[in-house]
């Protein structure tokens, strides 16, 4: 059999990498129930790759994957095993020696399940216990110490449907909650277009009559209507039938008393009714009041169970002043990104993921090597930590990255003003320099968070405790000292050199998978303007845009250098839809970032027609708004009908 294609266990629309506040993160265990070399099709990995929320990493796999059997045994032992994030890219090796056996492998996935209690609100992220067997819904860890009696029918169906668990042990996710919150998502087994089949392969099959289901449409919310409708039909049809069999009952006790002439039959009839069906409706009674005062069901009325990550526009609130109001633009490989939804422990390791980008990475480094000095010449004349400040800056935007920060309210990134880079710098100094402030400006982090995202979010303690918490932050731990003159031009002239750091601290990447913060758009652009060839050089990890030049038209194609060969000018380029090519310099030009007012724009307004404009808004999902040069303007212009153009 071939190998197993190289996949991720988490979908792109349900993913925690993504959406790390919305869903949770998810590891699966891979425990080898025998020695299994590479030829018996041990599991292979990309490492690092949990880190990229990329699509088409294949090739990059190919290059840079590893088999578990790669030991100084050369098999994956007996008993070992690889405990993975369902992020890490990873497969099943092709199995190629006939004389061995089937390689046999016990795989668990698991994950925490949000405690209502606590700040944790995420819900079920879509991996692959999606295709799990219906009757292991529902259970955990605890139930694997006597899996034969505590995961074995009928207890396994009463977990898996939520509806009873032995006092000692926890709830897992049971079938139930993840049905309903694939259904809310419109997730998939649950979307609307497999609802048709739903009803023909299940309902059908069971011999629920047409007239007893909810209409079957092709809306998102499709099944949540066919599920009500049905619901509210089939209550309304238990209900009219109770009733009916109820008033046959009674004219057939009423009719058997008058022939008889016995009013003891009537009595009697009476007496057992009101027994039977007065105990039954407090049995009822009781169950559903046990449920309507659950932490469940109270949390759910409240809103606050499975809530909203971010705020909605009834709970924002008045101006946030902490917010920037800078340029919109889309983020690039060697931006410093400022986030501000991240930010709970909840998250683990999720919660330092900006991190790992590349602009980032480096204006950590920058500071972490400053840091000492920044604090030590705080006590001289102020034109020494002013310059560390510009040194700091300098070296990160040397590669034409920027500073951008991200509105916690609608998740988008704004351009940092040149105060507001100096300030976010000089705050990143001083708390790399003292881990007391370090952990107390952290501290402060997580408070914001829960204030702008938890419970008490839209109130207006969590305003007047915002207010309190960025005073802390910003005229406490980090107060403004008196603002140093300006640097005369001879001293700033010379001073630099003194700072300058002594090796480059810009680290070439070389692999793809950090190429990016958030998928890119894997559709190619098209350019009509024609771009010169430039005496250029690039690094490996540097975003690239490739000319190809077609009969009729040339196209332009992202991609990022992965490796460079001197011998004749050629790079290696992977491309954003999965492909790699070796380009000749005079093929590349550099990316053009997207930046609101700024970045020019050709747009086709009806095929073939193209006009030019300024974007003068940025969708995440790399839509754009135009203000036409004629004056005309247009929202939300798909990414593939417009094209970025290139000064000359």
């Amino acid at each position: 059999c071939p190998d197993q294609t190289w996949h991720q266990d988490v979908k792109a629309d349900g993913s925690p990498l993504k959406f790390a506040r919305t869903y949770t993160h998810s590891h699966s265990l891979f425990i080898a129930l025998q020695d299994t070399s590479s030829e018996m099709g041990a599991t292979s990995f990309c490492p690092g790759s949990h880190y990229c929320a990329n699509d088409g990493m294949a090739h990059v796999c190919e290059e840079f994957g590893l088999q578990l059997s790669e030991t100084p045994r050369g098999v994956w032992s007996s008993g070992d095993a690889a405990l993975l994030s369902q992020h890490v890219w990873h497969r099943g090796a092709r199995h190629s020696d006939p004389d061995a056996p089937e390689r046999i492998l016990f795989v668990m996935t698991f994950l925490a399940r949000p405690d209502l209690t606590m700040r944790d609100r995420r819900q079920l992220s879509r991996g692959t216990y999606f295709h799990m067997r219906w009757n292991m819904w529902g259970h955990t860890f605890q139930d694997l110490v006597d899996a034969a009696y505590s995961m074995a029918k009928p207890f396994s169906v009463l977990r898996c449907l939520g509806v009873w668990k032995p006092p000692n042990r926890n709830w897992g996710y049971d079938l139930m909650t993840s049905g309903l919150l694939r259904c809310a998502n419109n997730q998939q087994g649950m979307t609307y277009y497999e609802l048709q089949v739903f009803v023909d392969n299940v309902m059908s099959k069971l011999g629920i009559p047409e007239w007893l289901q909810g209409p079957v449409t092709e809306q998102d919310d499709a099944w949540q209507i066919y599920l009500k409708e049905t619901l509210s039909k089939s209550l309304d049809f238990c209900g009219r039938l109770n009733l009916y069999a109820l008033g046959i009952y009674l004219l057939l006790v009423i009719l058997v008393a008058t022939v008889r002439r016995k009013r003891s039959v009537l009595t009697g009839s009476l007496y057992r009714l009101v027994w039977t069906h007065g105990i039954i409706l407090l049995l009822g009674y009781h169950v559903l009041k046990h449920i309507y005062e659950s932490p469940f069901a109270t949390e759910l009325r409240a809103n606050r169970m499975l809530m909203r990550a971010f705020p909605v526009d009834n709970e924002i609130g008045l101006e946030d002043a902490s917010i920037s109001t800078g340029p919109l633009a889309l983020p690039e490989r060697d931006d410093v990104l400022v986030g501000s939804r991240f930010d709970a422990r909840f998250l683990g390791a999720f919660d330092r993921w900006l991190d790992y980008h590349p602009g980032n990475k480096l204006f950590r480094t920058l500071v972490s090597t400053n840091a000492g000095y920044y604090k030590d010449y705080s006590s001289l004349a102020p034109v020494f930590p002013e310059e560390i400040l510009r040194t700091v800056e300098s070296q990160t935007t040397l590669r034409g990255g920027r500073f951008l920060s991200q509105d916690y309210q609608f998740g988008l990134w704004n351009v940092m003003s040149n105060a507001q880079v100096h300030e976010y710098t000089r705050q990143s100094l001083l708390a790399a320099s003292s881990a007391v402030l370090a952990d107390l400006n952290q501290e402060i982090a997580y408070m914001l968070a829960d204030y702008r995202f938890g419970l008490k979010r839209g109130t207006v303690l969590a305003r007047i405790s915002q207010e309190t918490l960025l005073h802390w932050r910003n005229d406490v731990l980090f107060p403004q000292s008196v603002q140093p003159p300006a640097v005369p031009w001879s001293l700033a002239t010379s001073v630099p050199t003194i700072f300058t750091v002594k090796s480059p601290l810009v680290t070439a990447t070389t692999t793809n998978a950090e190429s990016t913060l958030v998928p890119l758009c894997l559709n190619h652009k098209r350019w009509t303007d024609k771009i010169p060839n430039l005496d250029r050089k690039f690094d490996i990890g540097d975003l690239v845009m490739v000319h190809d030049e077609q009969e009729e038209e040339e196209e332009w194609f992202r991609g990022s250098i992965i490796r460079f060969d001197s011998s004749d000018n050629r790079y290696m380029v992977s491309y954003e839809d999965g492909g790699t090519d070796n380009v000749h310099l005079e093929e590349l030009h550099p990316l053009v970032r997207l930046e609101q007012d700024v970045t020019r724009v050709q747009v086709e307004f009806e095929r073939g027609e193209w006009y030019p404009g300024t974007v003068s808004y940025i969708h995440p999902n790399r839509n754009i708004d135009v203000e036409y040069d004629d004056g005309d303007f247009n929202e939300n212009v798909p990414y593939w009908k417009y094209h970025v153009l290139v000064d000359e």
